[in-house]
């Protein structure tokens, strides 16, 4: 008997040879900032992750000083992003940046239009191959020879095409989202 294919065995395996804990670390400590909590739950083998505005009342530490003294400041809570803690460290990081490009791209809405537009009620396919054009993006910068499964394939439409998507959000997005895993960032003006 054949064993079962990859994509059905692990369907968030990702091939990834860089740094992966340290982008992911710093990419999530960026996040605070725009009042975004990352929290890691077990889920089952169907789920990667899921980015909502939070239902919670309440703030977040964002470090923006680390030497010589630790300084943060308290954010309101905006968004919260669950990722399958069963999930390697890999699929960790590009399930978070997928689901913080739902954020970026505005499909959650946005808590100031000065930082991102709203870009709520977009066609599922539109948000997910934005969302997911924009972390397989960050992550071949990192890593040139990340490979992702073939997620992206069940959103093209009959004939093969994809659907309509913002070029303009999925690379600013992306270059946020690379800068994120790569330095500190400052606080947002207001």
């Amino acid at each position: 008997s054949r064993a079962l294919p990859t994509r059905v065995t692990d369907p968030f395996a990702v091939t990834w040879h860089a740094d992966v804990e340290k982008v992911t670390t710093r990419t999530v400590e960026n996040a605070a900032r725009d009042g975004i909590r990352v929290t890691y739950t077990p889920s089952g083998a169907g789920q990667a992750g899921c980015a909502m505005p939070t239902r919670a009342q309440g703030t977040i530490s964002f470090i923006i000083r680390r030497k010589p003294q630790r300084i943060t400041v308290s954010v309101r809570l905006q968004y919260d992003v669950v990722i399958n803690s069963h999930l390697d460290a890999p699929a960790q990081y590009s399930t978070l940046l997928h689901e913080l490009a739902h954020i970026y791209c505005g499909h959650l809405g946005t808590p100031n239009e000065k930082w991102w537009p709203a870009r709520i009620r977009l066609p599922h396919a539109q948000d997910e191959f934005e969302a997911e054009s924009t972390a397989y993006l960050v992550a071949s910068r990192h890593d040139s020879t990340v490979q992702f499964p073939p997620y992206l394939d069940q959103h093209l439409t009959a004939n093969g095409q994809r659907p309509p998507m913002s070029f303009d959000r999925v690379l600013k997005v992306s270059k946020e989202l690379e800068d994120m895993g790569t330095k500190p960032l400052p606080m947002r003006k207001p």
